[in-house]
């Protein structure tokens, strides 16, 4: 409703809901609505007056929270940082104004905010090998916070690209699937297309030997339709999720491998009583189970085992009636 009043009001009413909303903005108190006052404020108002006093703002507030380290401010820096950046890159780019950019950059250059606007900016202005080194040093600076690293990294590897610098982003995708986001699928097809065969072998047995244990690497056995790691990928992960997943690959590969991990798990799940439900879900398994090569003997070979073992449990028994 008020983005509408602000849409169709007159420049009157837009400038006071303005006010309004800066003054709530700029409180510390109005948590709940803080998102949607900010989206506001920021969003429905693009004319350059509005854009000078939110960069205004923004600027009394960065010089606020640039005081205090406390990791509440650090947070409202990076908020204030963001509108500030985003006001400035809206309105005109004289010298004068890109001068205070810059000047706000350095001055705020420990948070991640102000470096990445910084390698933006200088890449949009045709300054790579400027941003290149921002990201790597950042790399560094912020190592303690994955989210971020893989995030420089990507950018890394988009940069080369841009460059033509391919022994570098050859490194930077390596490094993204073995590091900053481990058995990244994306960036391992990426990497695979510009590696020629040769090349690609030794490349993916260095990937594989670093990350063939982690979770994520039966995404990559399978994209290189190694069927064989695959499969002992899984049956050692003892997660019957990629059951489902890879059913077409293995029911027709390994189907007593895959009937002893239901064995296993059904089992393990029948050690406790439960609630009905949790005999259901058991039930299930075991419907799942049948639908493999062999699975029918094996699932009347496992409730015969079930009903000797727990026949005080009458609920158990009868969800079992039901497979």
């Amino acid at each position: 409703i008020i983005e509408e009043i602000i849409g169709n009001g007159s420049d009157i009413l837009k400038a006071r809901i303005f006010d309004w909303l800066e003054n709530l903005v700029q409180r510390d108190d109005v948590y709940p609505i803080e998102d949607v006052v900010e989206r506001l404020w920021c969003g429905s108002f693009t004319e350059p007056i509005f854009l000078e006093r939110r960069k205004a703002v923004a600027l009394r507030k960065l010089e606020q929270y640039g005081k205090n380290a406390g990791k509440s401010e650090e947070y409202r820096l990076s908020r204030w940082l963001d509108i500030y950046f985003e006001a400035a890159d809206g309105l005109d780019t004289s010298e004068e104004a890109a001068e205070e950019v810059e000047k706000i950059e350095r001055k705020h250059w420990k948070t991640p905010k102000a470096r990445m606007h910084a390698v933006e900016r200088l890449t949009f202005m045709g300054q790579m090998a400027e941003g290149i080194d921002i990201l790597e040093k950042s790399k560094t600076m912020d190592k303690s916070y994955p989210g971020l690293v893989k995030d420089y990294s990507q950018r890394l590897v988009r940069l080369y690209e841009i460059t033509g610098d391919e022994k570098k982003r050859k490194e930077e995708l390596i490094c993204l699937i073995t590091k900053h986001n481990k058995c990244d699928l994306d960036a391992f097809k990426e990497l695979k297309k510009i590696c020629d065969t040769e090349e690609w072998e030794s490349v993916r047995k260095g990937i594989f030997d670093a990350v063939g244990k982690c979770r994520g690497a039966d995404r990559l056995f399978n994209e290189e339709k190694m069927y064989d790691r695959l499969i002992e990928y899984i049956v050692k992960s003892k997660d019957l999720s990629l059951i489902d997943e890879y059913r077409q690959v293995l029911e027709s590969r390994c189907p007593e491998a895959i009937l002893e991990m239901y064995r296993a798990a059904i089992l393990k799940e029948a050690e406790h009583s439960g609630t009905r439900s949790h005999y259901r879900n058991i039930v299930k398994l075991m419907r799942k189970m049948r639908k493999f090569d062999g699975g029918i003997a094996a699932v009347l070979a496992l409730e015969k085992e079930l009903r000797e073992k727990y026949k005080q449990r009458p609920a158990m028994m009868d969800e079992m009636d039901k497979l």
